[in-house]
């Protein structure tokens, strides 16, 4: 009887998708975009997604200035095709010994506006070292060509907690830099270019990433000199240009991705004294910059 009964039911919806299949051709699924999807945010709301973004954290620390403690390699402004005057350290083969560039100069907080988000150990931390290597490590390729080249040892990033243990360690070996050809995607290949993070040949967005909570364990105060430090060891074996080390926590990458537009321009209730505020504040400008920039195409109902 069940069986019956299954195949009475099959039959009726094979004739029912028969008679109206047309229908169901010419359906289509309609894809709502996120970010413009329209909402009124409440004074309230506005006021609480505001505390959070003021939470990013974003620099830069420029190997050549920032740093105390610079055991090898030569400050160098770099003016070939590669560099466009940037100023960075040159670790040369032929000249330097294999040394650390340690003791990096953390940004404090003066002037931060401060909110329930600032706390480090409520984010994650993203880091992406920029450099160059010699490009003949790669590039060209010659008859009988040594593949072992691409094995050679870079340099070692280092993460240093506040409490002084090492918590990452990050191997850049000269494959690191390998690049998809302009012409021949089969051939090896450097451009000589900088990179940031691990880029190469999948273009992937390769970042090194840390744990707020492993950096300041017990949750120690910016005010405070701590062990915090992240450093870098040059082994030696290539040439490299080594330009800075970008530093963002989570909100800081999101917002600057643009993920959080949509409650950007939600926002009609900001006071001119909170904007001011933004624009005064000697740290994190990257950050507040773009916010000041979203928030002024806004009509503002100012309090």
């Amino acid at each position: 009887m069940k069986v019956k009964i299954l195949i009475a039911v099959f039959l009726c919806l094979g004739s029912f998708a028969f008679i109206y299949k047309d229908e169901f051709k010419n359906k289509k699924a309609e894809n709502i975009p996120v970010n413009t999807v329209e909402r009124k945010l409440t004074p309230q709301e506005q006021q609480n997604y505001l505390e959070y973004l003021l939470g990013a954290k974003s620099y830069k620390l420029e190997c050549e200035t920032d740093y105390r403690n610079i055991e090898t390699g030569q400050v160098f402004e770099d003016n070939s095709e590669y560099g466009s005057g940037a100023k960075v350290i040159h670790f040369s083969a032929g000249r330097d010994d294999p040394g650390y560039i340690r003791g990096a100069k953390i940004p404090k907080d003066p002037g931060y506006i401060k909110t329930q988000w600032s706390n480090d150990t409520l984010h994650s931390f993203y880091f992406k070292p920029r450099m160059r290597i010699q490009r003949e490590l790669i590039y060209p390729i010659k008859e009988k060509y040594n593949d072992q080249n691409l094995h050679t040892q870079i340099c070692r990033f280092e993460i240093v907690n506040t409490e002084g243990k090492v918590i990452r360690e990050v191997e850049y070996l000269a494959m690191n830099f390998i690049e998809r050809h302009p012409d021949d995607e089969g051939r090896l290949y450097y451009s000589g270019n900088y990179h940031e993070g691990f880029e190469g040949y999948l273009g992937l967005d390769s970042l090194i990433i840390a744990d707020g909570k492993e950096i300041n364990p017990k949750g120690r105060s910016p005010d405070i000199e701590t062990k915090y430090d992240l450093r870098i060891y040059w082994y030696g074996y290539a040439d490299v240009w080594l330009d800075f080390i970008e530093v963002k926590n989570n909100t800081a990458r999101e917002l600057l991705n643009g993920n959080y537009d949509t409650w950007l321009k939600a926002m009609d209730n900001v006071s001119a004294e909170k904007i001011e505020q933004f624009k005064t504040a000697p740290y994190q400008q990257t950050c507040y910059e773009y916010i000041i920039k979203k928030l002024n195409k806004n009509e503002f109902s100012l309090r």
